[in-house]
Order: C-alpha cells, then structure tokens, then sequence
C-alpha cells in the first residue's frame, strides 16, 4: 500500500539491453520559457533517481507525456524530482486507460497497519497519500487523458476517502479512553461529515479547501471506561480530525478544512445532535445557508443516518412551494457578488470576478432555490446536472444551456491547471510569464489565443448572469409612488385594508411589498371598465395570501405576474375565487403560453406522472394526496385561463373531462395498489380456472358526455366481474371479493372528496348505480345488466346514453359497452316512451326554483330540453339504427341522428349551435359568478326554435 511506503526505492530497472532501445526525452515541442527548467530537472532526476528516471523513459505514454505534463506542472515535477522513492506503486496508475481509482479500498487496507502507530506517522502517511495520488490526477490530467467532469469526480473520491480515513482513526484514537458513542438504548453512534460547496457536488477543483459539517445522531454516553457524553465525545473526535487533515507538517498537509458552515458559524459547537441541527434549521436557518446545503452530501455514517440527514435538509433548502419569498436575499448576494467584482481583487480572478465560476453555480442555484420545491428533478448537486434539468424544465433556453456548459467546463479545466502549476489554490490569470506559459502548455494552446478564449468565455457567462438571475424589482420605482390621485373608493379600499390587522400583523418586509404593490394595482385597475370590483377582488386576494409574503414578492418582482392576475380578477370571480383558495397558483401566470388546450387524456396522465415524481417521493398518502390536488388546481386554472382568453367551450370541456379522466385513473391505481396490499388479489372463477376479478369505472352525466364543467360532479358508477358470492382474495387479509371492492371505492372516494391543506379533487355522486343509495356501491357486471333490462326506469336508460368507460380493466370496459349498447338498443313503445320523458321532464322542472329571466339549462328553449330532445329520439330509434348509441356527447348524437336520418340536416345544425350557444354563455357567467340566469330577452329566437321542435317530436309542451 502507498501508505507504508519506504525510502528503498522499489522500482525494478529493467536490463541493459531494454534501456538502450528505448528513445531519448523529448523537450523540443516545449515552450522556450519552460524547456530549460524542464530539461534541468529531468537531468537531476537521471542523476539522482536513475531507476524512475529509466521507468519514466522506458513506458512510451510515460515518455511522450513527461515533457507536457513537467513542463505545465512545477508540483508534478517537484513529487517526481524530490519525491520519487515513494512512487513504485503510483506509477502504475499513470496510464491513459485510467479514469477512475479505488482511493477508499486503499486506504481501507493501509488503515489496518496504521492503527496502531504513532500519530506522527498517520499524519504523515495521510499527506503522502494525498500528494502522490493527487500528482496522479494531475498527470493524467495534462495529458488528456481524463475529461473535466472525470478530473472533478476524481479530486472529489480521494477527498472522500481521506476524510473516512481520518474519521476512522480519530475514532480508533479515542477507543481506549473513551470507547464508542452510544444513544440512550445502546445503539452504537457514528459522525456523519456533510460535503458541502464543491467536494458535495462531487466537484472538487484540484488544490480546494473542503467544507465540512460534523453531526451525530442522538445524546448519549460512550461506553469505554471513562464515560463522557456525546456531545464532549464528538467535539474531541472533530478536533482530531481536523488536527489528521489540515495540521501543517514537514510533508504538508491532507486538505485544508473550512468549517465555518456549521450551525452558528465560529461560535458554533464542531459537532451537534440530529434533533439540535433539525431544530436550528426551523428557528435559525437562513436563505444563504439554503443556497449552501444544496450541494451538502453526507461522507460517512450508515445509510440509515446518511438518509435521514438528507430528509431533515429537504424541506429546509426546498420549499413544498414556489419560492419567491428568498427573491430578496438572492438579490442582495448578487449585489454582494457584483460589489465584490467591481473591486480590484477580482478582477483576473476567474472563480469570483466578473463571468467567473460563481456567476454559473449562482445561475444554477437561484432556480433550484425557487422551483426546487416544485420540481423534484431540480434537486440536483451537480452543476451541469442542474442546467440540463433547468433546460428541459424551459427556465434556460437551449442556447443557454450550451454557453454555460462549454464555458463551465472550460474555466473549471482552466482552474485546475492554474491550481497544478504549483499545488496552490489560486483562481487568478497569472502575470509572471513562466506560469503564463506552464497554463498554455496544459490548456494545449498559446497564450494569447488562451487570453482571448477565456475573456469570450467570461463576457458571455456575464451576459446569462445579468438576463437570467433576478436583478432589481421592476416595480421598485412604484414603491414611492402613491394612489392618493385614486377615485374615492379606491382609496377606501386601499385604506381599510392597511387599517386592517392582518397589514398590521406583516412583518417590515411585507408591509413594504405592499406598499410598493399597491400603486401599481390602484394605478391599473383606475383604467378598467368596473374599477371597484376589480379592486375588491384584489384585495381579497390580498387577504387570502395572508402573511405568506414571498407571494407579495412574486407580484412585486414580475410585472406581467401582476397585471395578469388583476386582469383575470377584473373578469372572473371564478379564478379569483380559486388563485385565494391556492395562492401557489400564481406560478401558472409565469407560464401563460404552453398549449394546455390542446392535451389529451395521456398528456395528462404523462404530466401527472411527471408532478407526482417530482411531489410525491415515497409511499406517504399525504403527499400523494397534495400532489395529485396541486395538479388537478394547476391544471384546471391552467385550462381557465386559456378559457378566458377566448377559448371554445366545447375545447374546454374537452381538457376538463381529459384532466378529470387521468385523476381518476390515478386514484383507482393508488387505491388498488393499497388495497391489495392488505388483502391481496381479488380472484374469480374463469373458464380455465382461477383468474384476476377485473374492475371498471363508469362515468356518467358530464364526465361521461364530454361536457364537465370547472365545478362539475363526477358521476361514477362502479363494476366488477366476479362469478361467484364465495370469491376471494388471496390475503395475507382474505376476505370476499365483494367488501374488497366495496373497500376499496371508499378509498377511491376517499382519495377524492377528503379536504386537506391543499383543497379537494372532486365531488362524487354515486346515486346512478343500480337502485340508487339503497343499491350496492359496487355491483357485479351481471347484476347491472339484470337491472338495466328488468328494473331500470328510463330516465336511467336516459342516463346511460352519457356513460361510457373511464378507468380500469379495458376488457371489462369493453364488456360494459357491449351490455350499454343492447339495452340502449331494445325496441320501445312510442306512448310510452314519450309519457316517460315528458313525465321526467315535468319532475325536474319542479324542483327547479323559479326565477325572474330565462335560465339557461333549466327554462323552456334551454339546454335540458335540447338533452331531453336527443335522448328521446336516440331511445326511440336506436333499435333501427345501432350507431346512434356509439357516442356519448349530445353533439355526435345529434350528428348520429342527422346521419341515420331521423332529423333533417338543417335541424341538427340549428340545434347544435343553440346548445353550444347556451353552455358558452352559461359557462361564461360561471366564470364571473354571475349564475345561470340572463335576462328574459336573450335567446328569444333560439328558444322559440328549440319549443318548436319538442312540440313536433312530444306533441306537448311543459
């Protein structure tokens, strides 16, 4: 192991007779400036090292790449020059086929040999380590051999491995005094080391500190013959460690150690409990230390520990919400960077100055500090990781995503070899023109044509720096503005609700973004052709948000974000009402141009995939209950939106049901998923044996016509084919199918109606099963068709022209419409079948309240007659024509019905565009919350046509 290497020198010569065949070194492609020095050393270590020097010649790839890599690298030619005797075993690693090394398998093994020595010796055997496997890295490195991303992650695992090393001996230091820690019911406690900036990323540059944070699991005491507790334990472990790691020796040192991250910085204790640090993250926690525990990797600890580490920093760096509260902090760490940039210091610095590596992890960052709540996939420690999520999720264009990622991985290529000219962690262009020309000879390019590269690199991350991350609120000159020049009422408005207590109960921060809010509403609504109301409804909306500022933050910081939603309050009640219920949809004002009325059913079911991957980790019902409300919101608002601008009613109703469709297939899949669980799989007898029972969701009413509205029921009906009473499930539960069934459409329901934080999914009505609410909840396919054919009255079969399929098994699916189809096509009396509609008819007009005007469904002319009308004639003639039961909404009815001939062309033409006149204008007033009644004027014509056509086909009017 390198670890316990000597001074012997190893190496083996090889004969005579190989060593004159071998060509000479090379030094005449080398830089005038570099080769001297280069030539100087290579002839000291012939002298002094003869058999490296004869290794280092005789392997062709060592050879040709020694003159480059000495030549870029004075820390590389020093290890060999000075330190060559401990080289035998790392020689070997030089290689152009390798990429990636087992750092913590070596020093696992070389670990068991230093136990026992002085510490004197660890620490000298840790910094030996480190300086020959790091000039391996640098090596392979100059020579091409390993890519930037490669060069990263290999710095990254040798930090990794040395800091478990060091770990682990300064536990075995403290073994005989102290023992081990344990928690208060024994069980045996390890320090978890949190990675943070770069070695977290996995990104380590070659000559970095390391920030570290040192937890542990629970108070307690150890267990050794002097017991002291956790706490004091774990304070003496760290300070050994950082004595292992970053104590200056006559060999260096291992890494140097940057704990200032750790809760309450210096004065902050080394090592704190997983409850201490979990209750600093809620009291104390800060936005800057949310920006920094992004990249925070746990380096040691079991999984168990590692993982509950990670769950503890979740919620704290990512917000379950969009962020836009941090808006502020980001904007003063990017005043802090720019201030810092325009200061001498930093000016040839290309980690801090102007379009320097900062400027692009800063990019990254801010987005996933944001959308990270939202957007699992952004939860990201990576960095080219990120921006690649960034780009699909469309927060960067393509063309950003290319200049970042070329320009990252060229001033990070570009940092390592500055830093391997001489071990130093340096960011700035060099000036001494020897270390001008070692960075050229490493970057494989001449100087002035390396100069020009990386200030068209800098320029062009600067430019995405300024147009990407969030620079002064474009209502910040609003802020002292004033609506005293506001009409009387507005003022009014304006005044109670900063006399209000919830304006009161805002911190400075959010009465100041309210001021600054204010104004601009006033000044916008002023313009408007009901200005009052749209005040009213702002403010309602105001007060709905509360105290969660960071709301009043996205307003403030985009323009469009405001104006949009004072719009959309001004003309419906509907969103307003619904963005005061779900203020975190005001995200979906950012994104006003994605084609959501143009999804189908599996776009949606795609998308909600999608959000419930990012939402909803794990198995928690919770969170898959939130989310799959968080999508069901967004969606629908999504849709209205797109509604308001002028949508046509029948596209919209199409997303409605198509959205609805997809929840509801989810619920089932998540309801089955539990209740087999418990229970196992429902089986029923088949022809050849024993087979899964199969189940389906029916919808009827406006799910099942196509026409859902944003309020609308869902209509659902529940079937399944089980043969037999006596069939079962298969445990580890048994119990008959039928409870199984039963149980588990209650989840279904369950899943759907139960309110939590984040609202409802939707309202169901199950009184069109069979029977109605004194039948089964879940009936058997048979049993249906028994009652459709013997029991049902025809306001059911009227019912069941609007039913179709949903969810489920597609089979059984498809066994429902072959039953839906006969019954619907069984021969009927005329007399009869007329006095059963008219009777229907005269019973829902009943229990209508009466009102001053025309309603829209439920008045003579409206909709309801219309709907009576097809099903009338579909039931009357569908036992001569059989496709008039194929679709289930009323205008391809309608179109069936011209087809067959049953009505003339001209007729089925008025009545569609009567009804889809009637549901635009209802649904229009739905939107502004003005109900369903207009006045008695409108559709004069149109329902004088629609009484004239019942007239002709029922003979009656009612």
């Amino acid at each position: 192991g390198v670890l316990s290497l000597g001074r012997s020198g190893a190496v083996d010569r090889p004969d005579t007779c190989q060593r004159t065949q071998d060509p000479p070194m090379d030094f005449d492609a080398l830089n005038p400036t570099l080769k001297p020095e280069v030539e100087k050393s290579w002839h000291g270590l012939s002298q002094s090292n003869p058999d490296l020097a004869q290794v280092l010649e005789s392997q062709a790839h060592l050879r040709e790449s020694l003159p480059r890599v000495w030549g870029a690298s004075a820390f590389v030619r020093r290890v060999c020059c000075v330190n060559g005797d401990a080289l035998d075993g790392v020689v070997d690693s030089i290689r152009p086929d390798v990429t990636s090394l087992g750092y913590g398998s070596l020093l696992t093994k070389a670990i068991e040999n230093l136990s026992n020595q002085s510490e004197t010796e660890q620490m000298a055997a840790l910094r030996r380590f480190r300086r020959n496997y790091l000039m391996s890295i640098a090596w392979r490195d100059v020579a091409g051999w390993l890519t930037v991303e490669q060069v990263l992650a290999e710095v990254s695992a040798l930090a990794d491995a040395l800091i478990q090393a060091a770990v682990d001996l300064a536990v075995n230091h403290f073994k005989d005094p102290f023992g081990r820690a344990r928690s208060e019911d024994n069980t045996l406690q390890e320090l978890v080391v949190l990675g943070m900036g770069k070695l977290g990323g996995g990104e380590l540059n070659f000559s970095s500190d390391v920030d570290l944070v040192f937890l542990f699991p629970e108070a307690g005491e150890t267990d050794g013959a002097r017991s002291i507790s956790n706490e004091r334990y774990f304070q003496r472990v760290c300070q050994q460690i950082l004595k292992l790691l970053d104590q200056i020796t006559a060999d260096g040192f291992v890494w140097r150690v940057d704990i200032r991250l750790r809760p309450f910085g210096t004065v902050g204790p080394l090592a704190m409990s997983f409850s201490a640090f979990e209750s600093y993250l809620e009291i104390h926690g800060r936005e800057w230390e949310r920006y920094a525990y992004i990249k925070a990797r746990p380096l040691t600890g079991n999984k168990e520990d590692r993982a509950r580490i990670l769950s503890l920093l979740s919620p704290f760096v990512y917000r379950r919400y969009l962020d836009y509260g941090v808006f502020e902090s980001i904007r003063g760490m990017k005043h802090s960077i720019i201030q810092e940039m325009k200061s001498r210091r930093t000016a040839n610095n290309i980690k801090l100055g102007e379009g320097g590596i900062r400027e692009i992890e800063f990019i990254a960052q801010t987005f996933q500090l944001i959308r990270g709540g939202t957007n699992q996939r952004l939860q990201q420690r990576a960095l080219l990781a990120t921006l690649d999520e960034l780009c699909q999720a469309g927060m960067i264009s393509r063309t950003q995503l290319v200049d970042l990622t070329r320009s990252y991985l060229f001033l990070r290529r570009y940092e390592n070899h500055l830093q391997q000219y001489n071990d130093q962690q340096t960011h700035d262009v060099p000036v001494d023109r020897t270390a001008q020309e070692a960075l050229a000879c490493a970057m494989n390019e001449e100087w002035d044509v390396l100069s020009h590269a990386l200030d068209e690199h800098r320029s062009r991350v600067s430019g995405h720096f300024s147009d990407l991350v969030i620079g002064p609120s474009d209502t910040e000159t609003d802020s002292r503005a004033s609506d005293e020049g506001a009409d009387g009422d507005l003022q009014l408005l304006v005044q109670e609700y900063k006399e209000g207590a919830q304006y009161r109960r805002l911190d400075k921060h959010g009465q100041r973004r309210i001021d600054a809010l204010l104004p601009v509403v006033v000044a916008t609504v002023q313009k408007m052709d009901e200005p009052d109301t749209a005040m009213q409804r702002i403010m309602a909306v105001f007060q709905a948000i509360g105290r969660r500022s960071s709301y009043f933050s996205l307003l403030l910081e985009n323009r469009q974000v405001l104006e949009r939603l004072i719009d959309l309050c001004s003309r419906s009640i509907f969103l307003t009402n619904t963005i005061s219920e779900h203020p975190i949809l005001l995200d979906e004002l950012i994104d006003h141009d994605s084609p959501f009325l143009n999804l189908t059913t599996q776009d949606f079911r795609s998308s909600l995939e999608q959000r419930l991957t990012d939402e909803a980790p794990g198995d928690s019902l919770e969170y898959l209950m939130d989310a799959l409300r968080h999508f069901q919101h967004a969606s629908l608002f999504a849709i209205a939106l797109r509604d308001l601008d002028g949508a046509s009613i029948a596209k919209v109703s199409d997303q409605l049901t198509f959205l609805a469709e997809s929840v509801v297939e989810k619920v089932l899949n998540a309801a089955w998923d539990q209740a087999v669980e418990i229970s196992g799989i429902p089986k029923t007898q088949g022809d050849e044996g024993l087979r899964d029972t199969q189940f389906a969701v029916i919808a009827y009413g406006k799910l099942g016509g196509y026409e859902l509205g944003y309020k609308s029921d869902l209509d659902l009906v529940f079937l399944h084919d089980s043969g037999d009473v006596n069939d079962q499930t298969t445990g580890p539960k048994v119990m008959d199918n039928g409870r199984f069934f039963a149980r588990m459409v209650q989840r279904m329901m369950h899943f759907l109606q139960t309110p939590t934080a984040a609202g409802i999914l939707y309202q169901v009505d199950t009184r069109l099963r069979p029977s109605g609410r004194s039948g089964l909840l879940v009936s058997t396919l048979d049993a249906f068709e028994n009652y459709q054919a013997s029991e049902a009255w025809t306001w059911e079969h009227q019912a069941l022209l609007r039913a179709r399929f949903v969810a489920g098994h597609k089979s059984l699916g498809e066994r429902f419409e072959t039953v839906r189809r006969g019954i619907l096509c069984q021969p009927r009396d005329h007399e009869d079948l007329v006095k059963d509609v008219l009777d229907m008819r005269s019973k829902m007009r009943q229990e209508s309240p009466t009102s001053a005007g025309f309603h829209l469904k439920q008045d003579v002319g409206g909709m309801t007659d219309i709907e009576f009308i097809v099903q009338f004639l579909v039931l009357q003639w569908a036992n001569q024509y059989p496709a008039l039961v194929e679709y289930t909404d009323n205008l391809r009815l309608l179109e069936g019905l011209a087809a067959a001939g049953v009505i003339d062309q001209a007729q089925q033409q008025e009545l569609a565009e009567v009804y889809l006149n009637l549901r635009q204008r209802l649904h229009r007033r739905n939107l502004d919350g003005k109900g369903s009644v207009v006045p008695e004027r409108e559709f004069a014509r149109e329902r004088r046509f629609v009484q004239k056509v019942w007239g002709n086909l029922l003979g009656v009017r009612v």
